[in-house]
Order: structure tokens, then sequence, then C-alpha cells
């Protein structure tokens, strides 16, 4: 089954009333929640390709929750959803991406305060040690300074002339989702060559992800690689269903059956080869233009 997420909007006035109205429906309304990285302090869009979420605004999320929805297990806001009549709780589940230490460290213990559950999906890539992704590599080399970006293109573009055109920085970062397999191998290789033995961020071990299940948080899959899938051919596509999933097997106790499409890209395609490789379960993020059921 295909679920939607949100990013997280449940304070504001479109929160509001997007709860109010949603509550009065009899409609099988049920929320899935997108969250990447809480760190202790606010992430600064300005300068952060994925900025972080505070602590602080994370509570008063959490606050907003307990008050006005229904946290439950991913598994169950489909049913809960469908079984729900008009004027209850809508119900929510709270997933996280990627593979980030402060998963551990800071959303975990807040989500315990609340006494709520969460899934989060993971990539396995950093059981056995810290292994960055490329736009964790790319933030360190724009950290280094405002020359680090023009160097860092004109490098590129040694390469791939795609990179010398005048854009934003968000241009290149989509150019690398969309690139081919072999290209964006390539490109992630030379950013991790780039910035040398700087590690962003610890992510995972092992035993941090143990911790977490033992916590009574769920674990989803969320690809190895972390590509955008719908740049894969049919064996790509095949083998990244399936790569690392005995690895996160090993370290939970347990089969992961839920999986969140890395870049939030799916088709019918991926869905179906999801499916065959077992995940009863998966989220993606609907396009703006895509009316929620």
């Amino acid at each position: 089954m295909r679920v939607p997420r949100l990013m997280p909007l449940v304070g504001g006035r479109a929160g509001r009333l997007f709860q109010r109205r949603a509550r009065r429906s009899d409609a099988p309304i049920g929320l899935v929640m997108l969250h990447h990285e809480i760190a202790p302090t606010q992430g600064d869009p300005g300068r952060e390709l994925v900025p972080a979420m505070g602590a602080a605004v994370f509570r008063a999320q959490l606050e907003r929750l307990k008050r006005d929805y229904e946290v439950v297990p991913l598994s169950e806001v489909v049913p809960r959803a469908q079984q729900r009549s008009a004027g209850e709780l809508i119900p929510v589940a709270i997933t996280f991406d990627d593979d980030l230490a402060n998963h551990a460290t800071v959303a975990a213990p807040i989500l315990e305060e609340f006494g709520f559950t969460a899934t989060f999906f993971l990539c396995g890539n950093s059981l056995a040690g810290p292994a960055p992704f490329w736009w964790q590599d790319l933030q360190v080399l724009l950290n280094r300074g405002p020359d680090a970006w023009p160097k860092l293109r004109q490098r590129l573009a040694e390469e791939w002339s795609w990179a010398s055109l005048e854009g934003q920085i968000s241009d290149f970062t989509n150019t690398i989702e969309a690139s081919g397999l072999e290209q964006h191998n390539a490109i992630s290789a030379l950013l991790r060559e780039l910035v040398g033995s700087e590690i962003l961020d610890e992510g995972l071990s092992a035993q941090s992800v143990k911790d977490l299940v033992g916590a009574g948080f769920e674990v989803g899959f969320h690809t190895r690689h972390h590509y955008s899938l719908r740049m894969l051919d049919a064996e790509e596509l095949e083998r990244e269903m399936h790569e690392g999933v005995p690895e996160l097997e090993e370290v939970t106790g347990q089969r992961p059956t839920t999986i969140a499409y890395p870049h939030a890209h799916a088709d019918l395609r991926i869905a179906e080869a999801a499916q065959r490789a077992g995940f009863g379960l998966s989220v993606v993020t609907p396009p703006r233009n895509e009316e929620l059921p």
C-alpha cells in the first residue's frame, strides 16, 4: 500500500485550519509526517542544504500532536484512518529519514518523553562506521568559505560541462539526484575525495540502531545508496530493493517491511519492485499538485 507523507505541518494557521476541517470529515484521513534531522539548535536554511529542526520546535510540534491528533505506529495509520468517524482524532505516524546520529541522541529521547512511537527509515550504510551521504560531503565543502562554491564548480566542470553553467546550488543537487548511476557515483566519489577525512555526521552505528529498536521504535528501509530510484534501470532497481536489507535485519532482529523512497521519488514501476521485494507498505511525499486523500 502506498501512503503519502507530509513535511511537518501541524502548527500555524494553515495547520489549525486543516486539522479542524479534516476532523469534521468522515473521510478516511490519516497523516504520515516526514522528518530528517532533529538537532539541539535550529538549522540555518540560508547556508545548510538540509537544515535541522531544532529540539524546541520539535517539542512544540509534539505538544500539538498530543493535543489535537492521535499518534499511532506507521503500521496502524491506514486501518485507523479507515475506521475513524467524523469528530474523532486524525491518526498520525511520525517518521524519520536517513542514518543520522541525532536520531538516537536527540529525536528518540524527546519522543520517549511524550510516549510517542516513530519509524526510522534507514539505509544501514553506517552500521560498521561513518559513511557520509554525498550531500553531507557537499555541505562540508560549502562550509569552507565563500570561495568554496565557485572552486567546486570549476573542479566539477573539468569532468562535467554542465557544472560551469550559472545556477543555484539546488540546481546542482537536483542534477546529481537525476544523474545516471555511473555519473552519480563518480560525483559522489569526487566529493568524498575533496572532503578528505572530515565527517559532518557519524551516522547511526549498529549499537545505536539496536538501542532504537530496544526503545520500541520501528526501523524501515530507505535503500542502501539513497539513489533517486527513477534513474535506475530494471536490474539496478531490483538490486537497490535488496542490498543492505540483510545487514539491517541482522542488527534489528527482523526484516524491514516498510520502505520510504529516497528523495520521495517513486512511480508505479518502483512500487511494483518494492512489492516484489516484500515491502508491504511504502511512503512517498505527494507532488504539490496532488490532492491528499
